[in-house]
């Protein structure tokens, strides 16, 4: 039976499938994930950022739409100027002064400022979207990780239980094989320290899953994460990756836009400003009746050009140049520690293929050697030693399988995380 199960894992495991598409996605590691999405601070921090980053490209758009004003003014004014013409005095303004209306002023043309503020504000904010993904991919890739390192510290356990078992099976003959005196009392001895260090392998691995069920619960935000599988179900071995979606990268490539578009804007800070402005309300102070209030309205249009700003603009300049360097210098060395992953996770899954393919054979001998060496144990003709020596390697070798599983595994992960799939 256990033949049969360890060939179905070998068999699976050598399988060539890509997430989603030859084999179905695993719904409880997807809900693992969108706990950890939904409940993580620090992806809630980023989303909120995301929003302060829209908000702040509406405020640069808005450049484009007048400000209005709503004024009103009360002064009074003493001493007025004023004539006396015999016996009538003539003010030529009231002591109290009233002025209420609406004040618009607005942009015409800036000769493409405004609008390269806005590409540089929408830039910054596909730099926080961009931010966002690769953050989403890294925690589906740390929960990925736990998930499997979980299944597979969990294997090993069960492993370590079997052997358990026939230890103390072993350990029983022993004591019988002693009372009759077929056995000596260092074979027991012997016995005894072999389910000992199984015994203590036993609790570091559970120490190990124990910590990693923490580890998960602190991405998730719940405490009971049911894991039910209990095999490697991520077995994907894939050539034609591509590194255009990968996360770093896009994050370096949304980066060098805003170095672009810092570029850009500041290459447009000496350019003219056109702008215009208008008024329309109430105030009193015309004459022939200074108090009575009347309706009055202008517009007109203003230049602003600066001349002299102290060599900021060329300062500016340098700055942007020196970002956009920096940008693409960082885009380079995204691209190349990617291509350095890949390549090690293809040499990972090819190490990993190659260790299942001789896996089962290795197996079936171990427990060969163990049937052969209890026998001869059973009558006579071998040592305890030789026992505990045959169970020792089939127990390495159930081990060496499992390890070549998860090794497989682990490296589709990385490759999918890579290439910018693993979302």
């Amino acid at each position: 039976m256990l033949k049969k199960y360890v060939l179905i894992l070998v068999l699976s495991a050598i399988q060539v499938a890509v997430w989603g598409q030859q084999q179905s996605e695993n719904p409880e590691l997807r809900m693992l994930i969108e706990k950890t999405w939904a409940n993580y601070p620090k992806i809630r921090e980023a989303e909120l950022n995301n929003r302060i980053a829209n908000e702040r490209t509406g405020i640069q758009k808005a450049s484009f739409l007048p400000t209005v004003n709503a004024n009103a003014s009360y002064n009074y004014v003493t001493p007025i100027a004023e004539a006396t013409f015999g016996n009538s005095t003539f003010r030529f303004q009231p002591h109290d002064n009233y002025n209420v209306g609406l004040q618009a002023n607005g942009l015409i043309y800036d000769f493409g400022k405004t609008r390269a503020a806005i590409n540089k504000a929408v830039a910054e904010f596909e730099v926080g979207k961009a931010s966002l993904e690769a953050m989403r991919e890294v925690l589906a890739y740390q929960v990925a990780q736990l998930y499997y390192g979980i299944i597979f510290t969990r294997s090993n356990i069960d492993v370590l239980d079997e052997q358990i078992r026939s230890l103390e099976a072993n350990k029983d003959l022993l004591l019988v094989k002693q009372r009759n005196g077929d056995a000596l009392e260092l074979d027991v001895l012997n016995a005894d320290v072999a389910l000992s260090n199984a015994a203590n392998r036993k609790l570091d691995l559970t120490a190990q899953w124990e910590k990693q069920q923490v580890l998960l619960a602190s991405l998730t935000g719940e405490t009971n994460n049911l894991i039910t599988l209990k095999s490697f179900d991520y077995q994907v071995v894939v050539q034609d990756l591509s590194l255009g979606q990968n996360a770093d990268y896009r994050v370096a490539n949304a980066r060098l836009k805003v170095a672009r578009n810092d570029s850009i804007y500041f290459r447009k800070f000496l350019r003219p400003t056109l702008t215009y402005n208008g008024g329309a309300g109430f105030r009193n102070g015309y004459q022939p009746n200074i108090d009575d209030m009347r309706f009055n309205w202008g517009i007109g249009a203003g230049i602003s050009y600066p001349l002299y700003v102290g060599g900021k603009d060329r300062r500016q300049l340098r700055i942007a140049a020196l970002n956009l360097a920096a940008a693409r210098a960082s885009s380079e060395a995204v691209l190349r520690t990617a291509n350095a992953e890949m390549e090690q996770a293809r040499a990972d899954q090819r190490a990993a293929t190659g260790k299942l393919k001789t896996a089962q054979t290795i197996v079936d001998q171990a427990r060969a050697a163990l049937t052969i060496a209890e026998t001869r144990f059973k009558n006579g003709v071998a040592t305890n030693v030789d026992v505990l020596t045959a169970q020792s390697n089939l127990e390495q070798a159930r081990l060496t399988v499992i390890s070549a599983q998860y090794q497989l595994c682990m490296a589709g992960l990385q490759l999918e995380k890579v290439s910018g799939r693993l979302r």
